[in-house]
C-alpha cells in the first residue's frame, strides 16, 4: 500500500470528534492542489440543464479539497468564464477548439502552477489535456469511457 492509499484508508476509517473538527494531524491531510479538467461540455451554468450530473458530482467533490479549474470545450458557442459547483468554468468556444483549449491551460499555468492535467473522455479533449501537459511539464490522465474503447475496434479492425 502506497502512502496516500495508507492516508485515504486512514482518513476514512477515522472518527470524527463530536466537535466535527479534522481528527487527522496536519502532517497526515491531503495537499490541496491546483487542477485542470478538460471536459467537452456538461457544465452548464445553470447546473441544471445540459449538465453531466456524474461530472458535476466529480466537479464538486474535487473543488471541495483543491483548486479546480475546468476547462470545456464545446459548451457554449462564445468563450466565456463561471463558476460552478465550486469550480472555475473556462468555456472555450466552438471556434479554433483544440487550439483555443491549449492557450487557455497554459495562460491559467502561467498565472499558478497547475499540479496535473486530466481529461474526462479521449478524442479533442485528451488531445488539449495531453498538448497542454507536454508543453506546461505537468502530468496528465485521461479518462477513456467504455464506448470509447469499444469504438477502436471499428477503427483498428
Amino acid at each position: 500500500m502506497n502512502r496516500r492509499s495508507a492516508r485515504w484508508n486512514q482518513r476514512k476509517t477515522a472518527n470524527p470528534p463530536a466537535g466535527g473538527t479534522d481528527p487527522l494531524p496536519r502532517e497526515h491531510r491531503l495537499q490541496s492542489i491546483k487542477l485542470a479538467l478538460v471536459v467537452p461540455g456538461g457544465v452548464d451554468r445553470s447546473g441544471e440543464y445540459r449538465v453531466i450530473p456524474a461530472l458535476l458530482a466529480l466537479i464538486r467533490e474535487l473543488a471541495r479539497h483543491h483548486e479546480l479549474h475546468v476547462f470545456a470545450l464545446y459548451q457554449e458557442a462564445q468563450p466565456a468564464c463561471w463558476e460552478l459547483a465550486g469550480a472555475r468554468i473556462h468555456n472555450i468556444g466552438t471556434r479554433q477548439t483544440r487550439a483555443r483549449g491549449v492557450a487557455a491551460i497554459l495562460a491559467e499555468h502561467r498565472r499558478a502552477s497547475f499540479s496535473a492535467i486530466q481529461s474526462i473522455f479521449s478524442g479533442a479533449c485528451s488531445q488539449v489535456a495531453v498538448t497542454a501537459a507536454l508543453l506546461s511539464r505537468r502530468p496528465v490522465a485521461v479518462h477513456v469511457a467504455g464506448g470509447e474503447i469499444v469504438a477502436l475496434d471499428v477503427v483498428l479492425g
